[in-house]
């Protein structure tokens, strides 16, 4: 191996090693949307079918037919944890109507969750680079969505959100990589990549037109008669929920949402296409800029996405790019913006627009392989710029997931410690998230019988609902993430040497990029 590939190599294993141990390192506990799925895949393993009646108890998210109560959440994380649930269950027994034990419903979620993140990661670094951009604008642009959004809050959390994101980047990696190879390997790429984007679809429902979008791409660059291996892909998805749906909800185009067993929740989606409609500008407003749900606020990297489409909407080339990626951000926008529940209860930022993020990540990376060109002055400016924003949403999203991924979103006049005053949920970041962890409090989520969350410093028993790894070995406070910390300083710096050594071996490496 030449030693620009093994500085590849290195550069990829560092940044999964950077992004798995991010996702590994804080054991979130449950709630009513993990506990929800997670119960779909025991029902699965131990009782052999779909039904939740043994554990309904501890979750508001179900639907209810027939005399028995199923997830009413897509299926494609619940069944996708089915055969890690099974080897894990061999070595941990879990009553039949106990909630999930934190760590091991962590087990599961950094196994299934946490991994494909960290797989997507290294895809979406060598997708940028089959896109022309540089090794390190390519690279910093990977740990900035991992690391520097709400991405990396639901890599801790046995939601869907961030394994449709990043099935979505490995449906496009993979559709990308086919028309160059040969055609058996050509074959195999589209079926998985087909594969990818339904599961993505299952998963998480909205985002199916973007599987949509990659059959477009697929189709436009291998030809309509080499394309059905991406169809046949996606069958096998689809069969099984078409399965689930047909035993659960009596038709195979039925959903748990139109079954669901809370009045509250049933009357929110009785407007629109299942709750969807128009799209409204407050909502809208509060998606992007709003304290509380904000994208810009959490991650204000994501500015970099507006001169990185000017960049890229100026090059014949590759204005697709700008145009897709700035598409699929706005759908997710404005979809989201029609729905009542816009605001997606405790959440980290707009969790809704987690699988849509990866799409905003070429326009990132324009922006930042750009400052190459500029004169010495603009570049050590932009630069400067550049890495203070994505200092500052690393930084940020840190501390929430430390603190609280899933914020909530009420005013709570009795604050989990005294010197806060009541806390505002309307400004989560800066009344509840930095004042509690310069303090050191951290891990705070905690959650009842039923899966509803709240301040684990309130709740007598749930003390240890949430927990990041350092706590095991003794350490409390900000000492506790001293070794993750200590972990991506040393990640990091090899990354960076990585970097250098790929940029130096690249063909235009006179060029500052």
């Amino acid at each position: 191996m030449d030693p620009v590939s093994r500085a590849r190599r290195s550069l990829r294993l560092a940044i999964f090693a950077i992004v798995a141990l991010g996702a590994a390192y804080f054991a979130q506990g449950g709630g009513m949307n993990p506990n929800s799925r997670y119960d779909l895949t025991r029902a699965i393993v131990v009782h052999h079918g779909f039904a939740i009646d043994a554990y309904q108890r501890n979750t508001v998210d179900k639907a209810f037919r027939g005399e028995h109560f199923y997830s009413d959440k897509a299926p494609g994380l619940s069944f996708a944890a089915v055969p890690v649930f099974a080897v894990e269950r061999a070595f941990v027994k879990t009553k039949a109507a106990e909630a999930p034990a934190t760590f091991e419903l962590h087990a599961l979620t950094f196994l299934v969750v946490g991994l494909a993140s960290a797989g997507a990661a290294v895809l979406l670094l060598g997708l940028l680079e089959s896109l022309g951009f540089g090794v390190v604008a390519s690279s910093v642009t990977v740990l900035a969505w991992t690391l520097g959004t709400n991405a990396f809050g639901y890599a801790t959390l046995f939601m869907a959100h961030q394994l449709a994101a990043a099935l979505l980047v490995a449906t496009f990696a993979l559709a990308r990589a086919a028309p160059a190879a040969p055609a058996a390997r050509q074959r195999a790429l589209l079926a998985l990549s087909g594969h990818a984007a339904a599961w993505a679809a299952i998963s998480e429902f909205p985002v199916a037109p973007l599987g949509v979008l990659a059959f477009a791409h697929a189709l436009h660059a291998v030809g309509p008669r080499r394309v059905w291996p991406f169809v046949l892909g996606t069958l096998p998805p689809f069969a099984l929920l078409a399965f689930f749906n047909a035993r659960c909800f009596g038709s195979p185009f039925a959903l748990g949402y139109s079954n669901l067993a809370d009045e509250r929740f049933r009357k929110v989606i009785e407007g629109g296409v299942m709750g969807f409609s128009t799209p409204k500008l407050d909502a809208l407003s509060q998606l992007l800029v709003g304290e509380a749900r904000g994208l810009l606020p959490l991650s204000p990297f994501l500015l970099l996405a507006l001169p990185g489409f000017v960049v890229l909407v100026r090059e014949r080339a590759r204005r697709p790019v700008a145009l897709a990626s700035a598409g699929v951000c706005l759908y997710g926008l404005l979809l989201f913006s029609s729905y009542p529940l816009w605001h997606g209860g405790a959440a980290m930022g707009p969790r809704y627009l987690v699988p849509m993020l990866p799409f905003a990540m070429p326009l990132v990376a324009a922006a930042l392989d750009r400052l190459g060109a500029l004169s010495t002055r603009a570049r050590v400016v932009g630069v400067a710029v550049a890495g203070a924003l994505v200092a500052a949403s690393i930084a940020i999203c840190t501390m929430t997931v430390s603190v609280m991924p899933e914020l909530l979103d009420v005013r709570y006049p009795t604050p989990p410690i005294a010197e806060l005053g009541a806390i505002d949920m309307q400004r989560p970041l800066r009344d509840f998230v930095v004042p509690m962890f310069v303090r050191g409090r951290l891990g705070e989520k905690g959650f009842g019988r039923d899966g509803r969350i709240g301040f684990s410093s309130l709740a007598p028993g749930h003390e240890r609902d949430a927990m990041n790894l350092g706590e095991l070995v003794g350490l409390r406070g900000l000492a506790s993430l001293l070794p993750l910390l200590l972990a991506w300083a040393a990640l990091g710096v090899i990354a960076a040497r990585a970097a250098r050594a790929v940029r130096a071996g690249e063909p235009d490496a006179q060029l500052p990029r």
